[in-house]
């Protein structure tokens, strides 16, 4: 097992586990399911092993579902599926700390190429790189559209991962709704600037408002839902101009 966890990690790390073969994932004199009943019975079901649980979910910053950044940690997941790959049944590096929500999207997803690969939240998304981009939707009430926007000099397999990290779990829908009410909650604080400012000063006014609240927002966390929203707010002039009135 701990030779399957070295094997495993090396592999996720450089986006290769598609190319993994379950077979050399055995572990020797134990059957597939007395694997999984490790897992269940042992680290899930008893004092000890629920410590170590527990422990791993956890691990994310402010208890927060890694997969989607939004909704709290209920469960773990195992990146690989433990009925496959049955050496990493309990291995931590392949328990991902996630919502109800996401460990059902994803599934028993194993990619199949480099361009299908799942991602895997500690050792994939790139963080430092914005890719996560909003455009405003000019209308009653205003909204947002999310999308992926990656960095030119990222290899398209990468590219594909995320995209389809996006779409697996539903972040524009997530995200979007998140934004609407956002959008509605600082109404009245923008309503608030552009009066003070009058006809001529008011916009630059909300603009710089809305650029500030995107660099606090930025600092924290560059692809945050709340990071894309109020870059895309600060950048749109019908929307600072008074289109967040409607």
């Amino acid at each position: 097992m701990v030779s399957a966890a070295t094997v495993f990690e090396a592999a996720v790390a450089s986006g290769a586990t598609h190319g993994l073969d379950p077979a050399d994932f055995k572990v020797p004199r134990v059957t597939d399911g007395e694997m999984v009943d490790l897992y269940d019975l042992r680290l899930v079901d008893t004092e000890r092993g629920r410590a170590i649980y527990e422990a791993i979910k956890a691990a994310p910053e402010y208890g927060r579902c890694p997969l989607c950044g939004q909704q709290p940690v209920t469960t773990l997941d195992h990146h690989l599926p433990k009925a496959v790959f049955a050496a990493l049944t309990v291995v931590p590096t392949n328990l991902v700390p996630a919502c109800k929500d996401c460990n059902h999207a994803k599934g028993h997803a194993v990619g199949g190429s480099p361009a299908d690969e799942p991602i895997h939240p500690y050792f994939d998304i790139p963080d430092d790189d914005p890719w996560l981009t909003a455009v405003v939707l000019e209308r009653t009430p205003p909204a947002l559209l999310f999308s992926v926007t990656p960095p030119s000099e990222w290899p398209s397999s990468l590219v594909s991962r995320v995209e389809k990290h996006f779409e697996r779990f539903g972040l524009d829908a997530m995200y979007g709704a998140l934004a609407a009410t956002e959008l509605s909650n600082i109404k009245g604080d923008l309503r608030r600037v552009l009066q003070s400012g009058g006809p001529s000063e008011g916009p630059a006014m909300v603009r710089l408002r809305l650029e500030e609240a995107a660099e606090s927002r930025r600092e924290a966390r560059v692809n945050s839902w709340q990071t894309a929203m109020y870059t895309a707010v600060a950048a749109n002039p019908w929307y600072y101009s008074g289109g967040f009135l409607n």
